[in-house]
């Protein structure tokens, strides 16, 4: 494990490592080794990063892969809450980041990065949150670096800090205002339209639940669906 600093995160330690499978899988083998308290890690490269959809890829250096284990029993509300923290802070520095259900970051109608909140029934007053977010890395023809936008952020280590503090940001509004959060979340959603195996329909609210609530074009009332149960496509226009 490399030794830790406070320089990016003013109050936890930051880990600062190479090559890992996945900063997510790291933070638990450290926590199951019995590392205490909050932390956070961040790689330089990830073999076999994690996402939503349990989908795996290799991240090439020059993207930020960050994750951050709090002491905290997250609900429904909590990715959200992250996810609008993270983009709140970005926009703060001249980047006009909008959010795709439930927690992905989008430039432009094209993917920037996604979180992935992860807990354990072992260990339930503990999460781990992820983060990726591409700067200068390669990425896929669809996707957004930050490193190609103006804004105030110049360099990785300050989209570290940035990082780091929507993180705080997000968490400190879902333990003091779970419903403004959510209102805001809903106000920086970049489209409202999805599709599902063949259905079409359109998202209408979020309830207090942290569930999705979808109007499908073929169901006479409202469906309500927790994270990760319905995809939202990247061409979905408000």
């Amino acid at each position: 494990m490399a030794i830790a600093d406070t320089t990016a995160t003013g109050d936890i330690p930051l880990f600062r490592l190479g090559a890992v499978d996945s900063t997510n899988a790291a933070a638990w083998r450290y926590r199951a080794a019995g590392g205490t308290g909050e932390f956070a890690m961040v790689a330089t490269h990830q073999t076999a990063g994690r996402g939503q959809w349990g989908r795996v890829w290799q991240s090439a250096p020059g993207g930020l892969f960050l994750s951050v284990g709090l002491g905290d029993r997250p609900d429904g509300v909590y990715p959200l809450a992250i996810a609008w923290g993270v983009a709140a802070q970005l926009q703060t520095q001249g980047v006009p980041v909008q959010l795709k259900w439930p927690n992905d970051l989008l430039l432009g109608g094209r993917k920037l990065g996604g979180l992935l909140v992860e807990g354990r029934s072992s260990d339930p007053e503990f999460t781990v949150v992820g983060l990726g977010l591409n700067w200068a890395n390669p990425v896929p023809a669809g996707a957004a670096r930050l490193a190609d936008v103006p804004c105030a952020i110049t360099d990785l280590e300050q989209l570290t800090t940035q990082a780091l503090a929507g993180i705080h940001q997000g968490r400190s509004r879902w333990r003091g205002d779970r419903v403004g959060v959510l209102a805001d979340w809903w106000q920086n959603l970049a489209g409202l339209a999805l599709h599902q195996d063949g259905r079409r329909g359109q998202m209408v609210g979020i309830l207090s639940t942290g569930e999705l609530q979808v109007q499908w074009e073929d169901a006479s009332q409202p469906q309500a669906y927790a994270p990760g149960t319905v995809r939202v496509g990247y061409n979905a226009a408000r």
